[in-house]
């Protein structure tokens, strides 16, 4: 079974209505499992313990909610043990889909992305969904 974690914040309701997106698409894959948390709940173990992860946070003037920043920052001790992890990253927010697109590999980026290659799999007004495959 692969696990995917699927960590996200969520104010207003928008991004939970994408995890929850997300989380169903996976769990249509056969041998796939989802665990779909609020980062504000998560540990550093949750992040190595899952088989791959998805990360969603709302667009602050093309960044990240801080409370996935604080995540990110308590997470970054333990980069070597995830790096090359399968990830992705999902947004959503009021500006145009160009500044959340600028700003997504800051969700990405302390996962040591080399090697990767990545992907847009829809934007539009309510979100943007990015894959990140590892190739090695």
């Amino acid at each position: 079974m692969v696990r995917v974690l699927i960590l996200y914040y969520s104010r207003g309701g928008n991004v939970e209505a994408l995890a929850k997106a997300v989380a169903q698409g996976v769990e249509k894959v056969e041998g796939a499992t989802t665990e779909l948390k609020r980062v504000d709940y998560a540990t550093v173990e949750d992040l190595i313990s899952c088989d791959a992860v998805a990360f969603g946070s709302p667009n602050y003037f093309g960044y990240m909610a801080g409370l996935l920043k604080d995540f990110f920052d308590r997470a970054w001790s333990i980069r070597e043990k995830i790096a090359g992890k399968p990830a992705a990253a999902f947004t959503c927010g009021g500006s145009s889909s160009d500044s959340v697109a600028e700003h997504r590999e800051d969700f990405l980026s302390f996962q040591n992305g080399e090697g990767c290659c990545r992907r847009c799999l829809g934007s539009g007004r309510r979100g943007l969904l990015l894959e990140k495959t590892c190739l090695s």
